[in-house]
């Protein structure tokens, strides 16, 4: 027969090492949820910052695709145009020294023009240089 006072110790003991395995785990449980936690913001940190890259590339890749554009459609000095279009220097256009202006100078200056005047433009383009990409700035502009 065992002693009640041996009985009293190991139920206390048992109690002792129950308390001690819930909070073990109670302890593991908090510590799995910060790992959680850490998991989500790391993976919330890597996307922005992806996000971020590739926003900066297509900016760059935006950026050297127009200094392309503007160095392809440039006007070229010769000594047949001497850096002209086809009609040297039309005093008629709304913007002056027209022909001698790049796809960049004459995009800046498409904001102060009224849409007959862009479209007095567009039409002067396609008749003379023909530049693709001033001939589309205009369409956008016209929208």
């Amino acid at each position: 027969m065992i002693h009640s006072g041996t009985n009293t110790a190991v139920e206390r003991m048992i109690e002792a090492t129950w308390a001690s395995y819930r909070s073990f785990f109670a302890g593991l449980a908090a510590v799995q949820e910060q790992n959680m936690m850490v998991a989500r913001y790391s993976t919330g940190m890597f996307l922005r910052e992806a996000e971020r890259q590739r926003e900066a590339m297509q900016a760059m890749i935006e950026g050297s695709f127009r200094a392309y554009a503007s160095f392809l459609y440039a006007p070229v000095s010769s000594p047949s145009n001497d850096g002209a279009g086809a009609e040297d220097g039309d005093p008629d256009l709304p913007i002056e020294d027209y022909d001698r202006l790049s796809v960049v100078e004459i995009s800046g200056e498409l904001g102060e023009l009224s849409v007959g005047e862009v479209e007095e433009l567009k039409e002067y383009e396609t008749k003379n240089q023909n530049r693709h990409a001033v001939v589309e700035r205009f369409d956008r502009s016209l929208v």
